[in-house]
């Protein structure tokens, strides 16, 4: 029986990928080390017709790596996301100050972590005029023009940086005498 190395490929997640088919002296797969991919054939009963047979087995095989393909897309889209723990917690936010990249999705990812507070984030930079349009185009839920921040639960507010400045946030709960001074700034960068 004779090996021969057809091409060179990975296998899903570190799984052998195998298939036998002894009643025709074929078999093919790809060991435990993910390297290559080998077909070995021999005498069968259909000895002269394995051309097809062989071909089926590639096309198995291809349609299995096009699902490992897949995986490694669906990656590729979540990295153009910019995602940013933040913490809330008595009269600051942490971080205060926030810098996101213009044209980016963004996803602030904040957790109150002492009692309940809310976020308000304003939707036109400072400096510009009143009427100029929004700067942030925010695509998450919100309650009024704001997010309330439960005790112990991550609030995802998520929007596109459209115009590069600086955005106020403040917190929108009352939390207490210093309520006034829990705030920070967005910085949208070119």
């Amino acid at each position: 029986m004779a090996k021969i190395a057809l091409f060179r490929a990975v296998g899903p997640a570190g799984k052998s990928i195998a298939n036998v088919l002894p009643s025709l002296g074929i078999s093919w797969g790809v060991g435990p080390d993910r390297g290559r991919f080998a077909a070995a054939f021999g005498s069968g009963p259909s000895g002269s017709n394995l051309i097809p047979y062989l071909c089926i087995s590639m096309l198995l095989f291809s349609a299995l790596m096009l699902g490992e393909n897949t995986k490694t897309g669906a990656r590729t889209q979540d990295q153009d996301v910019q995602v940013i723990q933040m913490t809330a917690k008595q009269y600051e936010f942490s971080p205060a100050q926030v810098h996101v990249k213009l044209g980016m999705k963004v996803q602030l990812k904040i957790t109150a972590l002492d009692r309940e507070h809310g976020i308000k984030i304003a939707v036109i930079p400072d400096g510009a005029k009143s009427s100029a349009l929004a700067g942030l185009e925010f695509t998450s839920p919100q309650s009024g023009d704001a997010w309330k921040l439960k005790k112990g639960q991550e609030t995802t507010v998520e929007f596109i940086a459209k115009t590069p400045g600086t955005y106020e946030f403040q917190c929108s709960v009352d939390c207490g005498i210093h309520h006034g001074s829990m705030k920070g700034q967005l910085v949208v960068d070119q």
